[in-house]
C-alpha cells in the first residue's frame, strides 16, 4: 500500500493530492465522515482533510485518522486551506469576511491572521499558495487577490469568473494557479503575475482541481460517482475522462 502523499484523497466537491499515473485512478479506500468535505491539502506523509463542522481530519500513513483540533479552534467552516514552509494556512468562512489563520504546525502557535472580504456565498476551496504568496478566490467581485505569507495585499486581479457559485483554486506551475467555475462549466489557467488567463477549458460542473507532476490537471466533476477530468497543463486540452466510483464497489471502508 503506497503513503497517502500518493494516491488520490476526494470528495464529491474537493480533489487532493494524485496517485502515480493519470491513467491509473482507482479508488484505494473510502473514507467515510458525518460531514461533508470542503478542502483537501497534502503535507510530507500526512493528508489534512476539512469538513463543514469545522474540524480538521489528518490522514496518516496507512489511513489512521485523527481529528487535528489544535489548530482549527473556531469551528467555522474551511473553505480554504494550505501549507508553505511548515505553516498551515486555514480559511475560515465568515460574512461579509472570511478570516484567514496561519499557523505553525509544529508549536500549533497562530502566527498570522487576517480577512477576505468576499461575502455570503457557497463554500468552496478559496486559497491557494504560490511561493510565497497567497492567492484567494472573490467571487463577489470576480477577481483574485494576492496577498503575502503575513497578510499583505500585494495585487487583485480581474478574472473570468462567471457566477458566485461552486469555485476552486490550486497552484500551478510558473506563477500560475488553476480555477475552476462551476457556473460557467469552465476550467481557467491563470498567470498571477498579470492576471491574464494562459488558456481556458470547458469541463461540465467542475468542482476541486489538482496540478499532477506539472504536467497534468485533474479536475473533479460533479455527478452521481466522482469523475475525474485530465488536461494537460500547457495547453489545457483534454485527455480521456476517468472514473472513480464513490458509492459502491468498495472493500476496506473505514
Amino acid at each position: 500500500m503506497k503513503k497517502p502523499d500518493s494516491e488520490v484523497f476526494l470528495s464529491t466537491k474537493q480533489l487532493g493530492v494524485t496517485t502515480d499515473l493519470p491513467g491509473s485512478l482507482r479508488m484505494i479506500k473510502q473514507i467515510q465522515s458525518a460531514y461533508e468535505c470542503t478542502t483537501v491539502c497534502g503535507f510530507a506523509d500526512h493528508v489534512f482533510v476539512a469538513l463543514a463542522s469545522g474540524h480538521l481530519m489528518r490522514i496518516q500513513p496507512e489511513f489512521q485518522i485523527s481529528l487535528f483540533e489544535a489548530i482549527s479552534k473556531s469551528k467555522a467552516q474551511i473553505v480554504g486551506m494550505g501549507i508553505r514552509d511548515n505553516y498551515l494556512l486555514l480559511m475560515e468562512k465568515g460574512n461579509p469576511h472570511h478570516t484567514v489563520h496561519v499557523s505553525d504546525l509544529k508549536s500549533s502557535n497562530e502566527v498570522a491572521s487576517w480577512s477576505h472580504e468576499e461575502g455570503n456565498l457557497p463554500i468552496g476551496s478559496l486559497l491557494a499558495v504560490v511561493g510565497q504568496q497567497v492567492v484567494m478566490v472573490d467571487r463577489a467581485k470576480k477577481r483574485l487577490s494576492v496577498y503575502s505569507l503575513s497578510g499583505e495585499v500585494k495585487m487583485n486581479l480581474a478574472c473570468p469568473l462567471k457566477g458566485r457559485h461552486w469555485a476552486s483554486i490550486c497552484n500551478a506551475v510558473d506563477n500560475s494557479v488553476i480555477l475552476s467555475d462551476y457556473s460557467s462549466h469552465k476550467v481557467h489557467r491563470i498567470n498571477i503575475n498579470s492576471g491574464g488567463a494562459i488558456w481556458t477549458a470547458e469541463v461540465k460542473k467542475p468542482m476541486g482541481v489538482t496540478c499532477y507532476r506539472d504536467k497534468f490537471v485533474l479536475v473533479a466533476t460533479l455527478s452521481k460517482d466522482v469523475n475525474i477530468c485530465i488536461l494537460d497543463i500547457t495547453t489545457g486540452m483534454g485527455h480521456d475522462m476517468k472514473y472513480m466510483t464513490s458509492s459502491k464497489d468498495l472493500e476496506n471502508k473505514v
